[in-house]
């Protein structure tokens, strides 16, 4: 009699631990999942954090947080994990009511891009573990790994030249908005500076002088098309992490920036531009810009930006082409802009079994190993 009482008694607590759970399991729960930093740069680590909040006095005996990274991500805690086409992680906590649990899982980065934790999947048990529950959420967790910076003897050299040449080109470009005085007529100014007034009262002719304009940019057209079949990986990403160190550099120097790509923008899937700027914070912009690139729109789409660029040439812009490729059709329009005094610089990176017959005297090359990244 005693046994049947304890079974009656023990399968009515199991029905109502079961109803409980079944309506009271999730409420007052919250997972959510984030990375440590918004951004960090390749190679650099950080840390994913999982919170678990109980709050309600029913224990969660087994619990699980399911999710998926991405598999560039090296995590130092590798258990509960399998890596297939991404990183898959199975976490099982035990939580007891109104109780909060906080786990850091350190990962370090190795290639640039956008990175999300598009879902998570939570599953909980009942006390006697016989029945699961579950539900997906949203992660919106995201990080940017921004592209690696090249520090190499030709990109120092290429930088600080052009740097002197911007500085040089500045001295010698009369801003007319700054009027800083009058003198006497010299051969070679043009009839426009005359000082009509002054010229009258002296009876000899006088022109304005003028302050020099501050106003220098860099614009960066960076191309991701090469002249080769294959292997083209290392030659992209040099070329984008090239961009962002040159972008930082002259961003140090108070020298605004822009870039204009063939690369296509994962958020938008097509082209995009970052507008002239010159904080730090504009350099971040551009990094962010660089590391959500995947892919890029072709040769064509890149000879349409450099025909933008030829139909309206500007006196105060200084252009740094980086391309791998450098076939005469691309060529050919930088040799215009040349001659039409359009100032131009060309960074091409390179394997070194290509030639370098066909350089022009404003590319300059930086060569790249075939494992270099």
């Amino acid at each position: 009699m005693s046994l049947i009482v304890a079974l009656v008694i023990a399968s009515l607590v199991y029905i109502l631990q079961k109803h409980l759970y079944a309506v009271w399991w999730n409420r007052n729960l919250d997972v959510t999942i984030s990375f440590a930093d918004p951004y960090v740069r390749e190679g650099e680590k950080s840390a994913l954090k999982e919170v678990i909040y109980n709050g309600k006095i029913l224990p969660l005996p087994v619990f699980h947080v399911k999710f998926s990274a991405d598999r560039s991500f090296q995590f130092e805690d590798t258990e509960n994990t399998v890596v297939t086409d991404s990183y898959y992680r199975n976490d099982v906590f035990s939580v007891l009511g109104y109780r909060k649990i906080t786990r850091t899982l350190p990962f370090q980065t190795s290639k640039r891009g956008l990175y999300g934790i598009p879902n998570l999947n939570v599953i909980a048990r009942d006390f006697f573990m016989t029945t699961n529950f579950a539900y997906s959420k949203s992660g919106n967790a995201w990080i940017y790994v921004l592209p690696e910076r090249v520090y190499t003897p030709e990109l120092s050299m290429f930088c600080t030249h052009l740097l002197g040449e911007l500085e040089t080109r500045r001295n010698r470009m009369e801003d007319p908005y700054t009027f800083r005085g009058i003198r006497e007529y010299a051969y070679g100014d043009t009839i426009g500076k005359v000082n009509w007034k002054a010229t009258a009262k002296t009876a000899q002719l006088m022109v304005n002088m003028y302050g020099y304009t501050s106003e220098q940019r860099v614009r960066i057209l960076l191309n991701l098309e090469t002249n080769m079949m294959g292997k083209t990986e290392n030659l992209q990403e040099m070329s984008i992490r090239m961009a962002g160190t040159v972008a930082e550099y002259f961003l140090k120097n108070k020298v605004s920036v822009e870039i204009l790509s063939n690369g296509i923008d994962q958020t938008t899937g097509d082209c995009e531009r970052v507008e002239a700027g010159m904080s730090m914070e504009h350099g971040v912009t551009i990094d962010k810009y660089l590391a959500r690139i995947m892919g890029n729109a072709g040769i064509d789409r890149f000879m349409n930006i450099v025909n933008d660029e030829l139909s309206h040439m500007e006196e105060t812009v200084t252009y740094v082409v980086i391309s791998p490729y450098y076939k005469d059709d691309l060529l050919v329009k930088l040799d215009y802009m040349q001659k039409n005094h359009m100032a131009v610089q060309m960074l091409v990176p390179y394997y070194d079994i290509q030639d370098k017959e066909n350089w022009r005297n404003y590319m300059h090359g930086v060569e790249v190993k075939w494992n270099e990244v």
